[in-house]
């Protein structure tokens, strides 16, 4: 079983410490009314799979033209010791996802963030 994984987009860390320190059960992403905007990778590691996600990266998503996320999953895919069952079609909506939340992030002029609960 792998970590719950939770990439999503706010305007400051001090909002996120905010919600994180309510502890009212809201969830951060995912459900039907979540904290942030989000998208739920289980078993998805920031620090292995995808890296930091910083300005440069969540820019480089947002602009992933639609049509060439197959062969970035592909690409991603194959060079995943992390994820060995996984392959390009199981992690395209997960790049799709990943790439709207970046551009919805950026238009907002917010960072992306990486919550993982072992």
């Amino acid at each position: 079983m792998g970590a719950i994984t939770d990439y999503f987009r706010a305007t400051t860390d001090a909002a996120i410490v905010t919600v994180l320190e309510r502890a009212d059960g809201t969830p951060l992403v995912g459900g039907p009314h979540p904290a942030f905007d989000g998208v739920e990778a289980k078993g998805v590691d920031p620090d292995v799979v995808l890296g930091r996600l910083i300005a440069a990266v969540r820019d480089t998503l947002a602009d992933l033209p639609a049509a060439d996320v197959p062969a970035v999953a592909a690409r991603w895919a194959a060079g995943s010791e992390e994820l060995p069952h996984a392959d390009a079609e199981d992690l395209h909506p997960l790049g799709e996802a990943l790439s709207a939340l970046a551009h919805r992030a950026r238009s907002a002029d917010e960072d992306l963030y990486c919550l993982v609960c072992p």
